[in-house]
């Protein structure tokens, strides 16, 4: 539990450090405490499932679950059915949602730390737990020697932001994560000798990882 413990808080500690550049695009900070929330919960859920040996998918099922739930009570006070989402809760979403992206349009950085923002920055940071479950099933992986550190993860992100503006988009999808995991973490993890004899690739063990790890639509 201490090991799976450390791993947890390292990745939230890596999201947290790459996300840190969107302090310079907002005029105030008050995205913090609601961003770091997030991570806490989603770091926290990632332990306790793992602990009762769960699937991978179900390690991201129940951080996708407690995201929700966190996101809700976080950011939809006032819009939720005895404490948890409904149908309400959507369309309060989707009015920050369109609120941040009216603001984005309006504003030029650092843009005012609106509530719109605020939500869509705190909820795109939860997209990152893909990114942080990812880091988590590959170290487990008995083919590996060294798995992927924190530092692989925020470069992934990195990577994976940079595909996103060059395909047209100025925001992130866990298709993205995907699709750049490949060649930004093949040489950041080292093979077992006997993983090699046996003829495993550093490119295979990845893609068996990420097999495991279905998209959240």
């Amino acid at each position: 539990m201490k090991g799976r413990g450390v791993d947890a808080t390292l990745a939230a500690m890596a999201t947290l450090t790459a996300a840190w550049p969107v302090s310079t695009l907002l005029v105030e900070p008050t995205w913090l405490g609601g961003a770091v929330l997030m991570l806490a919960v989603i770091a926290v859920s990632g332990v306790g499932a793992r602990s009762l040996a769960l699937r991978g998918w179900q390690v991201l099922m129940s951080q996708l679950v407690c995201a929700l739930l966190a996101a809700s009570w976080i950011y939809g006070r006032g819009h939720l059915w005895h404490g948890l989402p409904y149908i309400e809760t959507l369309r309060f979403a989707g009015r920050r949602s369109q609120e941040a992206l009216t603001a984005v349009h309006t504003y030029a950085a650092p843009a005012p730390s609106t509530p719109g923002l605020i939500f869509v920055v705190g909820c795109g940071l939860g997209l990152v737990a893909l990114a942080v479950d990812y880091l988590a099933v590959t170290r487990s992986s008995p083919s590996l020697q060294l798995g992927v550190s924190p530092r692989g993860a925020t470069a992934l992100l990195s990577t994976a932001k940079a595909w996103a503006w060059l395909s047209g988009r100025d925001y992130l999808t866990p298709d993205d994560v995907k699709a750049l995991a490949r060649p930004t973490l093949r040489h950041r993890i080292s093979l077992r000798a006997e993983a090699e004899l046996e003829g495993a690739s550093a490119d295979g063990v990845l893609e068996g990882v990420l097999a495991t790890v279905p998209v959240p639509r």
